[in-house]
């Protein structure tokens, strides 16, 4: 048996990776066996989701020594990107270091940068494991969380070949350059590939582009037509209006906006978001609001308007519940909510949120909050992070509308309810950016990537 490796560190693999067609594509190779590596206080939650024949889960720790902290403030601080310097005025002011913003805007400082870390970085944490399963390729599947570092740190002193792979758009722009180079690098966009090539220096030679293999369900969604009544078909992607409003307590006579909250962990002392519903409220509409899976909303007594509001809280699986809520899994269930969401909403209003992608590809308006409730300096306002280098693509695509002030929501939401083919070939822009090759073949693409790399 040939055993492969995949990591699923961050809460939204799960959903990027793990939900996809990719596990079953590998599986038809016979001699493929696959261990999950997942966080250990996961581990039962993984269990009961994905193993089966020749799919084994394996807990980990994630917990942090010091040496992990300051090697992630090492690499935070050695590139100079717009997105970073936010996440450094946010978190991390204490490390900013011109020295090292030097250094690592040259190859040679980059390289000197990686050999520390992987002097320095921890090791014995897959030593067991890799020394029991013995694989012949290990999938990392977000290289920049902590335990992907390590795991392929120690997968390399083992010699076993490292396929990684970078897990959202705004990864190279706000979580620094990349401490471990995998043999292969795969990306979901030119995009994301010229940022690996100009902010980590990974050879073009090493780098190949899949697309976004979650999309491609919702790529079948967006291209398919909504059955009638009386249709037989039990395609649970393909559902009426009238089903989707009766299902979620919805006016089928009125419009539905779709409006993503910000959260708190964007917005210190957030009073923003539930402005924003309140002001929404005040439409004759539909209000969908879609929280964030794993982050809070300060919404406690919000004003009642007009509108019919309905809330969706996606996500599940955190160690402790409701407190743990940032550890939230986003299941095939929460998934399929959003797909019928985006299917059958008329608009959509959100923040810096990849909501704003998974809109485009749904060919939905888009109504981008870029005001704050109160006065606020740059560094504290919402609007600094639609000047990170992962948002000009879509600031610059004219395929979604930026509301300066709060007066100008339900303006713009107003306009695009009355006209929704305004700006959609700015859309088509953003989805054509971001996704790569709209044709649902991601995860088959990212599957032979991984078939050719085994031994």
């Amino acid at each position: 048996m040939r055993t492969i490796f995949i990591s699923s560190f961050h809460q939204l693999i799960s959903r990027n990776i793990l939900r996809t067609p990719l596990i079953e594509i590998l599986l038809v190779d016979s001699e493929v066996c696959i261990v999950l590596l997942v966080p250990e206080d996961k581990r039962v939650f993984f269990t009961k989701e994905f193993e089966r024949d020749r799919v084994v889960v394996e807990g980990v720790s994630r917990a942090m020594t010091r040496r992990d902290i300051f090697l992630r403030y090492l690499v935070l601080s050695s590139v100079t990107a717009r997105g970073i310097e936010v996440i450094r005025k946010r978190e991390y002011d204490r490390l900013r270091s011109r020295l090292l913003r030097v250094l690592g805007r040259r190859v040679f400082g980059q390289g000197l940068i990686r050999r520390l870390d992987k002097w320095f970085t921890p090791r014995g944490r897959f030593g067991a494991l890799l020394d029991r399963y013995k694989p012949v390729l290990v999938f990392s599947t977000d290289v920049q969380n902590e335990n992907d570092v390590r795991l392929m740190h120690e997968a390399r002193s083992y010699g076993i070949p490292i396929v990684g792979m970078v897990r959202s758009w705004d990864n190279f722009t706000t979580k620094g350059a990349l401490r471990v180079i995998p043999d292969t690098l795969v990306v979901t966009s030119e995009i994301v590939k010229r940022e690996a090539m100009n902010y980590s220096f990974v050879p073009e030679d090493r780098i190949m582009v899949v697309g976004i293999p979650h999309y491609d369900r919702y790529i079948e969604a967006a291209n398919q037509k909504p059955r009638t009544q009386n249709q037989n078909d039990n395609s649970r992607l393909k559902i009426t209006r009238e089903e989707f409003c009766a299902k979620n307590n919805l006016d089928p006579g009125r419009k539905i906006v779709l409006f993503a909250p910000i959260g708190d962990r964007y917005i210190r002392d957030n009073l923003l978001d539930k402005a924003v519903l309140e002001t929404l409220a005040e439409l004759d509409v539909n209000i969908l609001v879609r929280m964030p899976p794993s982050d809070y909303v300060m919404l406690d007594n919000w004003r009642k308007g007009k509108a019919n509001v309905v809330f969706d809280q996606p996500g599940r699986g955190a160690p402790g519940g409701e407190k743990n809520r940032k550890l939230n899994e986003v299941g095939l269930e929460d998934d399929d909510r959003l797909i019928a969401e985006l299917t059958n909403c008329d608009a959509v209003v959100t923040g810096q949120s990849t909501i704003t992608v998974d809109a485009s590809i749904f060919d939905k308006p888009i109504v981008i909050v870029n005001f704050d409730q109160d006065g606020r300096s740059y560094w504290e306002s919402i609007k600094r992070y639609y000047d990170s280098e992962y948002y000009r693509p879509v600031a610059e695509s004219g395929g979604a509308r930026f509301a300066n002030g709060i007066g100008e929501i339900n303006q713009l939401v107003t306009q695009y309810l009355e006209n929704p083919c305004l700006d959609e070939d700015g859309r088509k822009r953003i989805a054509e950016g971001q996704a790569y090759k709209l044709d649902g073949k991601a995860t088959e693409r990212l599957a032979q990537v991984l078939f050719s790399s085994l031994r």
